[in-house]
């Protein structure tokens, strides 16, 4: 037979569980690329946002992205300069240092950002790339994004001299690039463009970037702005259960 205190003490068990659970969540440290998925035409463009989730105190970083050359280019790349900064420098261009490095030959972007204490926590911007799809060429396009520097190098250092490199997790990308007929409103890849989509659509417009509305899912010409322009692709695409299908 269960006694109350028996219950109580299975209750009280589980309880703990459940928030050590939520704690863990809350603070796992992870890098992601949003959108996690697009579907362009050839040619079109993607503003993609580098983001970490479950930083603490954290002073530096370092990633690499790779991606298919002959299916992608980068236009631009740029780390988040109102966290990665040497403000006492500024406004010396060293207050910014060290460069990205962009290689389109081999397909990969180097970004290595640093800051004095106080470190910075939470969900973080890193940077962002906007990606040219190929006029000519179409298919998957897979977009990963890992440690810059391998061991013994450290890249995410935390203000009490931790290094996280070990413990992050990864999450890449994918661009589907179509010759014609693209469904850029289909933001999570199913095939359809529906409510789902609309509702994420529908909670970016009429922002820009840096605001925290602004979504680059959204921003189908990657040029930090989700005006009527968008909107209009978005409209049209609405409804569509004929996406193309990327191989």
């Amino acid at each position: 037979m269960i006694t109350k205190k028996g219950i109580v003490l299975v209750v009280s068990i589980l309880t703990s569980i459940i928030l050590s659970m939520a704690f863990q969540d809350v603070w796992a440290e992870g890098v992601n690329l949003n959108p996690s998925y697009a579907q362009r035409n050839v040619g079109g463009k993607v503003r993609m946002h580098i983001q970490m989730t479950g930083a603490t105190e954290l002073l530096s970083m370092g990633i690499k992205v790779t991606f298919p050359p002959e299916l992608l280019q980068v236009i631009s790349a740029s780390k988040n300069k109102s966290v990665w900064r040497f403000a006492e420098l500024e406004p010396d261009p060293l207050a910014y240092s060290p460069e990205i490095e962009i290689d389109n030959t081999n397909g990969v972007v180097k970004m290595i950002g640093g800051r004095l204490a106080p470190g910075v926590s939470g969900n973080i911007l890193l940077g962002w790339i906007i990606f040219q799809c190929s006029s000519t060429n179409t298919g998957s396009a897979s977009v990963s994004v890992s440690l810059a520097n391998p061991s013994p190098y450290n890249n995410f250092v935390k203000q009490d001299g931790t290094v996280s490199d070990g413990s992050i997790t990864f999450a890449g990308a994918n661009i589907c690039i179509v010759s014609a007929n693209a469904c850029e409103g289909d933001f999570d890849g199913n095939g359809y463009v529906t409510g789902i989509d609309y509702g994420r659509f529908r909670n970016a417009y009429g922002s820009s970037f840096p605001s925290d509305k602004y979504d680059p899912a959204a921003d189908f010409d990657a040029n930090g702005y989700i005006t009527g322009i968008d909107y209009g692709v978005f409209r049209a695409d609405y409804g569509r259960t004929n996406c193309p299908k990327c191989f």
